[in-house]
């Protein structure tokens, strides 16, 4: 599949190229395009190289012909489906393919190459640029990180402990409580509960309390005094039925005395009273008797056991001790001496009811004949005195048994009161630490990801630059010396130079290790070279003279076997070589072509014709230069465009310097060999030197350069140059005449 012709180009510096009328035959199998700089190699080359992509033109519009296809219209290159197979080398691929790197003007440059390198390894680089600063940024925020936690740390720990010194005590939870304790309870805390000053206070003395032992409850066996009072009334009401003697009722002491004495002498049976030791008479004793008889006797058994019980019933009310007052909580005491005075006031009015009866016992002991009248008053114990006596120890030993409860709960309190408070700034503080580590977390996430595209940067840089030995012995061979030399490093390779690190390298060398690497992937399996076409633009470009020729040398070599080739270059001596190349091929496989560029209405416009017969049949360009400059000076139309004689001045130095270094070679400067011609006046000389300098330094054509006022000139200041040569050297000056003049005829 190739490409037979450019059917029209509207693109850039082609304002207006149309193949047809121009006399140009089909591309064939091996092409050469000979142009200066700013002719337009670079836009063709340029067009080629979308179709290699297979991009669309974005701007204007240019044909080519396939002769498969037909025409391809390059707007539409993404459109069809099957396009010639096209390798490009030119300025574009160098600067896709391959970038020349040094950290300062004594570094050693480092070389990076292959597919899209230069666009990795700028990419790459950036991402390394961006990793060190993700890396400083990461180092911040981590800094950040353990300043924001330190300072949650330092919180949390002095608040733990002033929660310590304030609540701690053996056995208390609040005894150990550290930092740890204190963020899990914050943590914990949805709510905030706060104590009032009252409350706060209160809590502060209640969680210092201290247990006080246990009251027994107050233990009493209430006598029946009820009962005890019929059985006494009773008693008082009781009428005996023995005789009485006068004295003894008269005398209760003697009556005592004298009955106690009757029962001892009974009791031992005596004939004689023991006190006196005389004989008691017998009336006497019947006497005695009769008045101290068995219902006597009874009555003072039962007074005497009456008056035991009262006695018994006392000692029973007044028996409990009652606690002291101290034993009790403060908040109790008031209430315990309101209850104690109340229990205290039953008892000495049950006691003093029990006394009274006893005293009216007594009063039946002297009078045992006489009945004795009583009232009959409510003397019943209150035993709710008893009750609230008890309800009060009741409370003490209930509030011992809370207290732990109770000092727990107000311990409680106080805490969540200063987890509370400290809450809004825990919160703070920790969200503080969860914004950085966040942040924190995101950059290294970043982080990670960017080595991670990093190193598929690396490895596609690294499979995709070319085996460094299999260049190293490509250089030789295209520059015909082993100088430079490569090795790896990094993503790329480092430039020797003699054995050392290079520190600087020409565009030649540049370009020639671009050139290296493009014809190393004309073998690549996705391209078969046989059937493909390869277009290549001044692989030369600024190369040694020296290593011209084994440059030329190995690209014959890796392009003689391509389906389609193409080779653009404005390098004369490499332009004379390809030339000899093509003119050993079977001239039905190739084709010679001239790129050209003149003035349209002040603007460029490049057209591609058949090259001109004295460019290939000479070695050098100087015949062609002698034609061009011979054509503009018998030129004498008028009105012309001054644009269009842009490029006479460089022309004419070009043609000058070559025909001056052969007729004066030893004449050291263009000044010096222009005044060694001495047939023609000075003035001419000047102005024609002046021409010269005023623009052309270089096949390029800075439009900036040229003065309107010389170029206005340009056909004089010919026709002065051709008459300066032929002044010189009459018979060269004749033999070029007649070279020109035979090549205008077709």
């Amino acid at each position: 599949m190739k490409i037979t012709s450019i059917k029209l180009i509207k693109h850039r510096i082609f304002a207006n190229f149309r193949w047809a009328g121009r006399g140009l035959d089909d591309f064939l199998r091996y092409n050469l395009i000979y142009g200066w700089n700013y002719s337009g190699k670079t836009t063709i080359s340029n067009l080629f190289q979308l179709i290699e992509e297979g991009n669309d033109l974005s701007e204007d519009n240019a044909t080519f012909v396939c002769e498969d296809i037909g025409d391809i219209d390059l707007t539409s290159l993404s459109a069809i489906a099957t396009l010639p197979s096209v390798r490009v080398f030119n300025r574009r691929f160098i600067e896709n393919h391959v970038s020349f790197t040094s950290d300062n003007l004594t570094s050693p440059i480092t070389v990076v190459i292959g597919k899209s390198a230069p666009e990795r390894q700028r990419l790459l680089e950036e991402k390394r640029v961006e990793s060190g600063l993700k890396s400083n940024e990461i180092g911040k925020l981590d800094k950040a990180a353990k300043k924001a936690i330190k300072s949650s740390e330092e919180y949390g720990s002095e608040q733990a402990k002033t929660i310590n010194t304030r609540l701690g005590k053996p056995g208390n939870p609040y005894w150990t409580y550290r930092r740890n304790q204190f963020e899990k309870d914050c943590t914990k805390a949805t709510t905030t509960i706060m104590l009032s000053d009252e409350d706060y206070d209160a809590n502060l003395v209640k969680k210092d309390a201290t247990s006080k032992e246990d009251i027994d409850l107050l233990r009493l066996e209430v006598p029946k005094v009820n009962t005890i009072y019929e059985n006494v009334r009773g008693i008082l009401q009781r009428d005996i039925t023995s005789v009485p003697i006068r004295a003894l009722l008269e005398d209760h002491i003697l009556s005592e005395w004298t009955g106690i004495g009757l029962r001892i002498h009974d009791d031992r049976r005596s004939e004689t009273c023991l006190f006196c030791t005389n004989k008691i008479p017998e009336f006497r004793l019947k006497q005695l008797r009769t008045h101290f008889d068995k219902s006597y006797n009874k009555l003072l058994e039962d007074i005497e056991d009456a008056s035991n019980t009262l006695k018994k019933s006392v000692r029973i009310l007044q028996s409990p001790s009652l606690p002291d007052e101290s034993r009790f909580y403060d908040h109790l005491t008031t209430k315990y001496g309101q209850a104690k005075q109340g229990y205290v006031a039953a008892i000495h009015f049950v006691v003093d009811a029990l006394k009274g009866i006893e005293n009216e016992l007594n009063v039946k002991l002297t009078k045992p004949f006489q009945v004795i009248q009583i009232a009959t008053p409510k003397i019943e114990f209150d035993i709710s005195k008893l009750e609230s006596l008890n309800a009060v120890i009741e409370k003490h030993n209930a509030y011992s048994a809370n207290l732990l409860t109770e000092v727990n709960k107000a311990l409680e309190q106080l805490h969540n009161h200063v987890i509370s408070k400290c809450l809004p700034r825990f919160r703070e503080l920790k969200s503080e630490v969860k914004d950085i580590k966040k942040k924190l977390d995101d950059e290294n996430s970043n982080k990670v990801d960017l080595d991670n595209e990093i190193g598929r940067l690396e490895s596609e840089l690294k499979s995709n630059r070319p085996p460094v030995d299999a260049l190293n012995v490509d250089l030789i061979n295209y520059l015909g010396h082993s100088e430079l030399q490569l090795e790896y490093e990094d993503t790329g390779y480092r430039l020797k130079r003699d054995g050392r690190y290079a520190n600087d390298l020409s565009e030649g060398e540049k370009t020639a290790l671009a050139f290296l690497f493009f014809l190393q992937r004309l073998s690549d399996t996705s391209f078969e070279l046989e059937k493909g076409i390869v277009m290549i633009d001044d692989p030369v470009s600024s190369l040694d003279a020296n290593c011209l020729f084994y440059a030329f040398g190995f690209m014959k070599e890796k392009t003689k076997d391509a389906g389609q080739l193409f080779i653009l270059t404005h390098n004369f001596q490499f332009f004379s070589l390809v030339r000899n190349w093509f003119n050993h091929i079977n001239k039905k496989f190739r084709k010679f072509y001239q790129l050209n560029c003149g003035y349209d209405s002040g603007k460029r416009n490049a057209s591609l014709d058949p090259l001109d017969k004295l460019l290939w049949q000479h070695e050098s360009e100087y015949h062609y230069l002698f034609k061009m400059i011979k054509i503009r000076a018998e030129d004498s139309s008028t009105g012309r465009d001054l644009a269009a004689d842009y490029s006479y001045p460089n022309i004419a130095r070009r043609l000058l310097e070559s025909f001056l270094a052969f007729r004066y070679p030893n004449k050291k400067s263009f000044h010096d060999r222009i005044e060694s011609i001495t047939g023609i006046e000075s003035s001419k000389r000047t102005r024609i030197e002046r021409y010269l300098q005023s623009g052309s330094h270089d096949c390029s054509i800075p439009e900036s350069a040229h003065d309107p006022s010389i170029l206005s000139e340009t056909s004089e200041i010919l026709i002065d140059l051709l008459k300066l040569i032929e002044t010189a050297d009459k018979g060269h000056y004749d033999e070029m005449v007649l070279t020109y003049e035979s090549s205008l005829i077709t």
